[in-house]
């Protein structure tokens, strides 16, 4: 049970007034009556740190009047947030009409609509007796879309002659998605309404802007538009229902947010439509702010940190930073992905994928081609440029998944390796982070950690690196990926060394040069790291004499990890290569004189560096935290900055001192420092602690 449980909260709001009078609407024989009067359903209690209290409250869920479609703003654990309404209220939609929606783009359907196929599928398969086109008699596990058009929604609107959702009295005017669902007609509906219960859940919170852009505030009002209910089935021909300028519009509605739910046998990615979807989506004016997310049912237990359990019927994997409601546990969840879909899905080919209607196929492949209007229903190419990007995109939303690769790298061999093989080639990806001491890293081998580094696709924009013990060959594979990234501005790399007498300095020097070569880091953390010492200070002067983008510089050394070694512990060791430990991960650092000789920039150190930072023309922000610099070191660099135009933020903490004069002088040399700056142009403004 969560610590975090003080009182349990439903986050599925779904409150409905007890409406038993409204069966009242028609008898038993009412083949719809869950569509136009109401049904029950039973949904899960959360606490608010998102888990399950194991508890159950069950509503009958109003369907017979009209019910604004809305989202949650400003919505997190301790907030159910403020009501975002979406569409227009319809003049005509009241419970004796219906809803006219003319643009099929606005006809998304909500949650509580989707439910209510279901429970009418529940009810009515088996004693109905519902066969499928084969003649096979249906169970309500197995009935598909194009069972559910067979027997719900054709015969639902044969009267209105109109679509699914406008046809339903529980819509109250447009229902513009906030997300844009890609599937397979022939995948199990009850799969399918699982991965959107989960996703709802998985984008419950939004309590910023990224949240929002990201399609956070899900509730079971908000719409996302499936194309069976927004599509008038008594009218497939009509142009504007069917036309690309229609999918493209919905698409621009849903800001380029797109969920495809894959079916446990990856038969979606074997259809054009899926490839079809994905290509609208990148090519949409939202697409580099798009989302996709790709979810598959799946019975799993979802443990979030070790501490929190919940049964889940689905999962996803979603491209940039997860799910909304996720809190630093995207890694937990998505590494429930089932592998067999993963193994799948990295072999899929657009080229083989198949249609329903061979000319869509022959039309989507031409589409994706890039060819003109007229030659659209022209014999596609065998093989083209843009199906090879296609089918990388699908290939790469899994390899970047941080979940997919400890699975990967789990089970090793082939599996690793085709992992990534996809994860290079990806060109979507704009962020990773890896953090070596979380529990699906275990047992990662040196070659492994270097082998992915080295497949990290080239447009990443930020990279973030922690606790790495994998030596040399690690940072000598992360500095030629360097070299040849001409996208990535932010690095961090913090608690990670290298060890050895001399790795840290070798490393160092080698990250160093990668610097000096690059044209487009801006901002670079170096943290509890032995890569900036005094004995390779003058190579990291000379990479910030070189380059010329670098904007930030934030180095942090070894000084306090070594003022916590105990002394007693060394006189027994018969080496200098000290084991400590950093957030549970065990280095060893090269230890002499009471510092790690790579992992701390002394006064000769410092000056060696101050060369460095005196000719850079770039930097702007530079910090100095636990290294040995002292009264001449500070001197140095008060030298170097007076002679730099650029740096207009520095800051400052001393090392941990071991007498009252030196705190003294180091004191002293920081004033002399700050009354220097004040004749400075730029404003240099001095922060100092320790």
């Amino acid at each position: 049970m969560s610590v975090f449980a003080t009182k349990p909260v439903s986050i599925i709001y779904v409150n409905a007034k007890e409406l038993k009078s409204r069966r009242d609407i028609g008898d038993d024989d009412n083949a719809f009556l869950e569509l136009n009067g109401c049904y029950n359903h039973t949904s899960k209690v959360y606490y608010e740190s998102g888990f399950d209290t194991g508890k159950r409250q069950k509503d009958v869920v109003a369907m017979d009047s009209p019910i604004r479609c809305r989202y949650e703003a400003n919505r997190n654990f301790y907030s159910k947030g403020c009501t975002r309404y979406l569409g227009t209220v319809s003049s005509s939609s009241s419970s004796s009409s219906r809803s006219i929606i003319p643009n099929v783009e606005m006809r998304g359907i909500t949650l509580r609509q989707l439910r209510a196929v279901y429970v009418n599928i529940e009810r009515r398969c088996t004693i109905e007796g519902w066969k499928n086109d084969k003649g096979d008699i249906l169970t309500p596990d197995n009935v598909n879309m194009y069972d559910v058009n067979r027997y719900i929604i054709k015969p639902f609107t044969c009267t209105s002659k109109k679509s699914f959702v406008e046809s339903l009295p529980s819509t109250a005017g447009t229902q513009p998605p906030r997300w844009y669902i890609s599937h397979w007609w022939g995948d199990s509906v009850k799969d399918f309404i699982s991965c959107l219960e989960t996703h709802m859940h998985d984008f419950w919170m939004n309590d910023s802007n990224d949240h929002d852009q990201r399609g956070g505030g899900m509730t079971i009002d908000t719409p996302v538009w499936v194309d069976a209910f927004a599509h008038n089935q008594w009218n497939k021909n009509n142009n504007q229902d069917t036309s690309q300028l229609s999918l493209i519009k919905v698409m621009d509605i849903a800001n380029g947010r797109m969920i495809s739910i894959l079916d446990k046998n990856s038969v979606a990615f074997q259809r054009i439509q899926t490839f079809y979807d994905l290509y609208l989506a990148l090519t949409s004016r939202h697409s580099i702010t798009s989302v996709w997310a790709i979810y598959t049912a799946y019975d799993n237990q979802y443990t979030r940190g070790g501490h929190y359990e919940d049964v889940r019927n689905a999962v996803g994997i979603i491209s940039g930073d997860g799910a909304t409601a996720d809190r630093s546990s995207t890694v937990d969840r998505e590494r429930l992905f089932p592998l067999q879909l993963i193994l799948q899905s990295l072999g899929v080919g657009i080229e083989n994928a198949k249609a329903s209607v061979e000319n869509d196929r022959v039309r989507i492949l031409n589409t994706i081609a890039g060819r003109p209007e007229e030659e659209l229903h022209d014999e596609p190419f065998a093989s083209h440029e843009n199906y090879d990007l296609m089918n990388i995109l699908v290939r790469a939303a899994f390899a970047s998944s941080m979940g997919i690769l400890q699975t990967a790298h789990r089970e090793g061999g082939d599996c690793w390796a085709r992992v990534l093989d996809a994860l290079s080639k990806g060109i979507m990806t704009k962020s990773m982070k890896f953090h070596f001491n979380d529990a699906g890293w275990d047992e990662i081998t040196t070659e492994q950690a270097s082998q992915l580094i080295a497949s990290l696709p080239l447009t990443l924009e930020s990279l973030t690196l922690r606790h790495a013990t994998f030596g040399y060959d690690y940072v000598d594979s992360l500095a030629e990926w360097i070299e040849k990234n001409n996208n990535i501005k932010g690095l961090d790399i913090w608690n990670s060394t290298v060890g050895d007498r001399d790795g840290g300095k070798k490393a160092g020097s080698r990250l160093a040069r990668a610097l000096a070569s690059n044209s487009s880091i801006i901002e670079m953390e170096i943290i509890g790291t032995d890569l900036i010492g005094s004995r390779n200070a003058s190579h990291w002067a000379d990479a910030m004499t070189s380059n010329t983008t670098l904007k930030a510089l934030y180095c942090g050394g070894l000084a306090e990890q070594a003022s916590r070694i105990n002394q007693e512990t060394i006189a027994t060791l018969d080496t200098q290569l000290i084991p400590y430990s950093m957030y549970g991960v065990t280095h060893h650092s090269f230890l002499v004189g009471g510092i790690f000789t790579d992992g701390v920039l002394s006064n000769d150190g410092m000056k060696a560096l101050a060369a460095g930072i005196a000719s850079n023309q770039s930097l702007e922000k530079i910090s100095f935290d636990s290294h040995g610099i002292g009264k001449d070191g500070i001197a140095a660099l008060n030298k170097a900055l007076l002679k730099n135009k650029t740096i207009t933020e520095l800051k400052m903490r001393g090392k941990n001192y071991k007498n009252e004069k030196s705190r003294a002088e180091f004191e002293v040399a920081i004033d002399k420092f700050r009354q220097d700056a004040k004749t400075r142009n730029p404003k240099l403004h001095i922060h100092t602690c320790g």
